[in-house]
């Protein structure tokens, strides 16, 4: 996991800690009092868990290890952060169970408990016990309240009539405070009656549940031994009443049911979890927050696991049938019958059969948010318009309510209907309709209304133009398919757009306009996905060679420095090449023409194999770093064969052939700009594979993201300073590497490569910092109002004096982008206006929040000349901005730009009548999580 853990990741750790903790607590109840009932367990399990959260904060070292801002370490100190660092207990927890395997969280409860000690009297109703017996002395409650709101705590005194009182111990409710206040009175006032309650409640031992053979196969199914516990968990309490001498419910399933749920729960936290950690640093926020599974969803299941046909229940029951909660009962009870009788978590993962695996996975894969909520925040999105009515039929005791919720955008509207044995139910219902097909404009490929999936995926194409801000969000979420061109997972783009085309998406309905917006948006995605960390890397080097050659010239002639300043320019040119296709045979036929070769080489060749020009390109460039062995005086021949297959290509080349001197840089820079080529060597053979990349798709959408390319404008001009880097190097290596007769020639070739090492310094300048927009940016998150303050404090200690900085209002907001890129970002609008302002000024910051769009908008502002109108519409364009500065490139601001983007933010010029701004669109981060606010 990344270092810089997003709120996402965090709040799926803390749902698996919370699920865990739930779970092994009701594991401890039930092995320390196996005959208390569903409601002494619940109370007992209220009693336990603050006092197990408060110790687990202390043996776990949270408080002392935890890093927090200031605000939270006063709350702490002060005695009321108990929840923030209980949320970082659960998170450390979570992260616990899903990465060290045995028993020690258990193990850790359980020690826990024994230092609390049991409490005899849990679940006991004393309050209205002392009612029965002492109503007529009129005894009254009196409440104190201790501790801030968000942890209050309560004790109660109970007063009656003739004196008496008693005060029983603190709770957090005033409820269970005036029941431990009754238990206190009758404690001290009328032990007797304690003393006949206590053996009044002691009943006879169970009787032993038949066992049949649907029972045992279920005990063969989850791998485990005793069929008992699945009769129990299949017997209902109706069964218990006809059927059992006592009619004593402990012998229905109740309590494994109660069990079961926490198992449920922790199974589905850690399903989801472990599918989401696992794929990605910034999961789904929709997907990252785990909620109860809901019984309907467990229905399908029973019958999966053939539940009906083994449960037990009364004949009255039987007639009326089973309901949704009985049979999410029967697959709670019988989960919860199976992990009693494994080791652990983990090994109990591993024995479930493979339906409830497969059940897990899809329930993982699905929002955690009801199905209306979510309708109306699309409806937010998308500009939409929505209105239901319900009308109810059937008898009083059975009501049917049917739910019917139109949906307009545009000029096109949608009708769904759904029912329900509530109006709340039927419009769940109706939205869900509405959900499930608008998921087709997320990547999904099943729908069930076809016209309702089509108007959410046009009505989503036509209002891109208009919410640009969203785009971020967007395309992490997949909307329109762009986070499988942000992973270059074409395989599935195609699948997707395969779907769209069946659902009967007519590309003429859209203008021109609206295929240009389609295609920027998807150029935004593809760009984020292309990183080059080797690439940054030898820049950075070749950099700090330059610098270090104005101090000796000689430096410059490092043979190292250079062939990796050879290799920089040859991998950027393969990263520039235009799109298309090209014939590798053809190319391969001309490399081998005897007037470029030094020796003979023979060609085996297959049909043509067309492959992308960017890859023809490579594999061109990369043979050019190969010479055959030489054995002898003469070099040998060079035998190449093409071989093509469905995954790609294939070029053997043999016998042996060997790099060049220095190519190892070259081969490594240029196989990272070239998705899908890789060199190996095997024996005597050295293997060129190029992997067949190209899937066949068409339509609006294929078209709008086949359009798009991972470089710019931005990419050329860098490519142009890195060319004359280059020839400024050469020339000084020439001019100190030609020979010299005379002192003054001597110095005469100094001199001139001193001129070429000053040129190339100069051009280093204007790269200064380019090697970060090809690295991979870790985009974390802060709180904008905390780092606003700490960046404006900063400033004002590094401009001149005459420079007035007006700061924002800094309420708390938290964005999703790290402090240090937000910082990189505000230097360089700040330096430039500080240059055009010279010594007196003022820069101004100002943020809104816009909690509809899931944004804040931060603006920067300053009383310079501002851009020229032409320099703002090129950067608008995404061009290189034209510069008057001495040696400026005209990089700076686009590559800023380009940066903040990548980081799924944007950046962009503001035409003002006076002075300079610019517009910063940073999107909301989810309110858990850790922040760099510095």
């Amino acid at each position: 996991m990344s270092a810089i853990v997003s709120k996402e990741c965090l709040s799926l750790l803390e749902g698996v800690g919370r699920a865990v903790l739930d779970l092994e607590l009701r594991m401890l109840i039930s092995r320390r009092n196996p005959l208390m009932n569903v409601a002494q367990r619940d109370a007992e399990k209220a009693r336990l868990i603050g006092p197990v959260r408060r110790d687990l904060v202390e043996i776990l070292r949270v408080t002392d290890n935890s890093r927090l801002g200031a605000g939270e370490w006063q709350a702490i100190s002060a005695g009321s952060g108990a929840r923030t660092v209980e949320t970082v207990m659960l998170q450390v927890l979570g992260w616990w169970s899903l990465m060290l395997p045995g028993g020690t969280i258990s193990r850790l409860v359980d020690q826990i408990h024994a230092d609390l000690g049991p409490d005899t009297t849990v679940g006991y109703d004393w309050r209205t016990m002392l009612s029965e017996h002492f109503g007529k002395l009129a005894p009254e409650f009196f409440f104190s309240e201790q501790g801030p709101d968000h942890t209050k705590l309560f004790q109660a005194t109970v007063r009656t009539s003739d004196g008496r009182s008693s005060t029983g111990s603190v709770a957090r409710s005033k409820k269970e405070a005036a029941r431990l206040a009754s238990q206190a009175y009758l404690t001290a006032h009328a032990p007797r009656l304690l003393a006949s309650r206590t053996s009044s409640d002691r009943k006879p031992p169970l009787s032993e549940l038949p066992v049949h053979m649907e029972h045992r196969r279920l005990a063969g199914l989850f791998d485990t031994t005793d069929a008992r516990l699945f009769a129990k968990a299949l017997t209902h309490k109706s069964w218990v009443y006809e059927n059992t001498p006592h009619g004593d419910r402990r012998a229905s399933n109740e309590v494994l049911a109660n069990l079961g749920s926490a198992v449920l729960g922790v199974l589905a936290a850690r399903a989801r979890s472990a599918r989401l950690l696992s794929s990605t640093t910034r999961p789904d926020p929709d997907l990252s927050t785990g909620l109860t599974v809901p019984d309907e969803d467990l229905v399908p299941l029973a019958h999966d696991l053939g539940l009906p046909a083994a449960c037990r229940l009364g004949a009255g029951q039987r007639r009326l049938g089973m309901t949704t909660e009985m049979l999410a009962n029967f697959v709670q009870g019988v989960l919860a019958a199976a992990y009693v009788q494994a080791p652990g978590i983990t090994e109990f993962e591993r024995r479930l059969p493979a339906v409830v695996a497969e059940f897990l996975a899809a329930h993982s894969r699905r929002s955690t948010r009801d199905a209306a909520t979510r309708l109306q925040e699309l409806a937010v999105e998308l500009d939409l318009e929505w209105r239901s009515t319900d009308r109810s039929t059937g008898p009083g005791h059975a009501v049917v309510y049917h739910n019917t919720t139109w949906i307009n955008g545009g000029s096109a509207t949608i009708v769904v209907e759904g029912y329900g044995a509530g109006r709340t139910a039927a419009k769940k219902a109706a939205a869900a309709q509405a959900i499930g097909s608008a998921n087709l404009r997320v990547g999904a490929t099943d729908f069930e209304q076809r016209d309702v999936a089509l108007f959410f995926l046009v009505r989503q194409i036509e209002v891109l133009a208009a919410k640009p801000r969203l785009w971020p969000r967007w395309q992490q979420a997949n909307v329109l398919g762009a986070g499988y061109l942000a992973n270059l997972d074409w395989a599935a783009f195609a699948n997707w757009t395969d779907a769209v085309r069946a659902a009967g998406l007519l590309d003429s309905q859209f203008p021109a306009e609206t295929r240009h917006v389609l295609a920027d948006y998807y150029q935004r995605a593809v760009r984020s996905a292309y990183a080059r960390p080797s690439f940054a890397a030898v820049l950075t080097r070749v950099l700090r060679w330059v610098e270090a050659a104005r101090e000796q010239n000689r430096a410059i002639l490092e043979p190292e420095q250079w062939e990796e300043m050879v290799a920089l320019t040859a991998a950027h040119s393969i990263w520039l090449a235009p799109g298309g296709t090209a014939d590798l045979a053809k190319m391969l036929e001309r490399w081998a023409q005897p007037d470029r070769r030094r020796a003979s080489v023979t060609l085996d060749l297959d049909s043509p194999a067309e492959i992308g020009a960017q890859a023809c390109a490579a594999v061109q460039r990369l043979l050019q770093e190969f010479r055959p062995p030489s054995r002898g005086p003469n070099e040998l021949g060079l035998h190449a064969k093409l071989s093509s297959g469905p995954r790609g290509h294939e070029i053997r080349l043999s016998p042996g052939a060997v790099w060049s001197s220095g190519s190892a840089s070259v081969v490594a820079l240029v196989c990272e700009a070239t998705k899908g080529v890789v060199v190996d060597t095997h024996g005597d053979e050295t293997v060129l594979r190029i992997t067949n990349q190209s899937v066949a798709g068409s339509g609006l959408l294929w078209d709008a993201a086949t359009s798009t390319r991972a470089t710019d404008q931005y990419d050329v001009e860098f490519g142009r300073l890195l060319h004359d880097l280059k020839n400024q190097i050469m020339g000084a290596r020439m001019a100190l590497s030609r020979p010299t007769e005379t002192r003054t020639e001597q110095l005469e070739a100094e001199l001139d490569a001193s001129q070429h090492i000053d040129s190339a310094a100069a051009i280093t300048t204007q790269l200064v910092g380019a090697e970060g927009l090809y690295t991979r940016i870790q985009i974390g998150m802060c709180n904008l109002g905390s780092f606003m303050r700490h960046y404006i404090s900063d400033l004002m200690k590094r401009l001149p004096p005459g420079i007035r900085v007006i700061p924002p209002n800094t309420v708390p907001v938290r964005v999703a982008l790290g402090a240090e890129v937000l910082r990189g970002a505000l230097d360089n609008l700040v330096k430039n206006a500080v240059e055009a302002m010279g010594d007196a000024g003022q820069i101004e910051f100002e943020y809104t929040l816009l909690e509809d769009d899931r944004v804040a908008l931060l603006e920067v502002r300053d009383t310079g000349p501002g851009l020229p109108s032409h320099v703002i519409s090129a950067l608008r364009r995404g061009g290189v901005a034209p510069t008057t500065k001495r040696h400026g490139s005209g990089l700076g601001l686009p590559g800023v730009i380009r940066m903040m983007r990548r980081a799924g933010c944007d950046l962009h010029p503001l035409q003002v009548a006076v002075g300079g701004a610019w517009l910063i669109t940073l999107p909301l981060a989810e309110e858990s999580g850790a922040a760099d606010d510095n």
